[in-house]
């Protein structure tokens, strides 16, 4: 069964040969500085450059085993699009936000909605998803998203935005809606370039910084208003959320229409798979044990995983740079009991 055909599958619910394993991209990308050297990623071109950064796409797929290819490498993407400065980092660390572009929520009002095609790097994410689509047949094309809130703490100070969420809850809904709003825009423009699915990463949205109440009111409404703006034709959407996703499951749970849920490993699979129903999970295996466990001790993890309910095997959240090969092939020859 072809990679693409063995996602749309299981998605659909539907018999499959054997799981499939995933590293979307964007918050999740494959970092591992052995695998990046060897992919060719050269710094500051991979970031610039679509054709590089397509090309190192491509090789990371060939090289770890993942079953898909993922753009960008970052989850700066946006951010810079709306004047954040970023740090494009080296082959030893991700890009990242340096100075926001606002230094109060009132300077949100003076912020124009970035255009896929024309600002900041968004074009060159574009490029690289057209000419993925162009030459991989089989593979998914993974075109990523950072989440409202995690795009929002990118712009300002984050416990600026947070303390707004008791004091100014007005002003906070409008700027998510705001922002909303340009990631719909930018996941359709992602669509319509290549992409067969999207990972949305919101990682600040974490129960845990959050709480149940709050994830309620400024997180889920916008997830999901998202969701919708992105329901093109059936192609999936995906959210990640880090941290300890028992305490905002129900809510996700009602979040439409989601395709998978990807969690972190310090998530009790078979008690989140009764709260999430129907909801393919995706995850979960410990980005800690892929960067200092044995190959056997991930293999043994993976296929724990697989057996208490997951069905896309994937890392469990970002992976450090000081990943070794072995593992990450531990990690994709699982699935296949290799």
């Amino acid at each position: 069964m072809e990679p693409k055909e063995r996602l749309t599958r299981t998605f659909a619910g539907k018999t499959i040969d054997r799981p499939p394993v995933l590293c979307p991209g964007g918050m999740m990308a494959v970092s591992a500085r052995g695998i990046m050297a060897r992919a060719g990623f050269s710094g500051r071109d991979a970031h610039c450059d679509p054709e590089k950064m397509a090309a190192i796409a491509e090789r990371i797929a060939g090289i770890s085993g993942f079953e898909n290819v993922g753009v960008p490498f970052c989850m700066t993407v946006e951010a810079e699009s709306f004047g954040a400065r970023v740090d494009l980092g080296d082959i030893e660390r991700e890009p990242a936000v340096t100075r926001y572009p606002c230094a109060s929520l009132a300077d949100f009002a003076r912020l124009s909605p970035a255009e896929p095609e024309k600002h900041g790097r968004l074009p060159v994410l574009l490029e690289a998803l057209r000419l993925l689509k162009k030459s991989n047949p089989h593979l998914p094309i993974m075109g990523n998203l950072v989440g409202p809130i995690s795009l929002a703490t990118s712009l300002v100070e984050p416990t600026t935005f947070f303390r707004a969420m008791r004091r100014e809850a007005g002003t906070v809904h409008e700027i998510l809606a705001f922002i909303t709003d340009f990631l719909v825009r930018l996941g359709r423009a992602q669509f319509a370039a290549g992409a067969d699915l999207i990972t949305v990463a919101d990682p600040t949205s974490t129960g845990e910084i959050l709480g149940p109440m709050f994830f309620k009111e400024f997180a889920k409404p916008y997830l999901e208003r998202l969701c919708r703006g992105l329901e093109q034709g059936g192609r999936p959407v995906i959210v990640h959320i880090c941290g300890n996703a028992r305490l905002i499951a129900p809510a996700i749970s009602d979040i439409n229409p989601l395709a998978a849920f990807s969690f972190d490993s310090l998530v009790n699979v078979a008690r989140l798979k009764e709260q999430m129903g129907s909801l393919v999970l995706m995850g979960n295996v410990s980005t800690a044990v892929l960067e200092k466990g044995s190959p056997e001790l991930v293999r043994k993890i993976a296929r724990i995983c697989l057996a208490r309910g997951v069905e896309i095997l994937a890392p469990a959240c970002g992976i450090s740079p000081a990943t070794p090969l072995a593992n990450i092939r531990a990690l994709t020859g699982a699935v296949a009991g290799t």
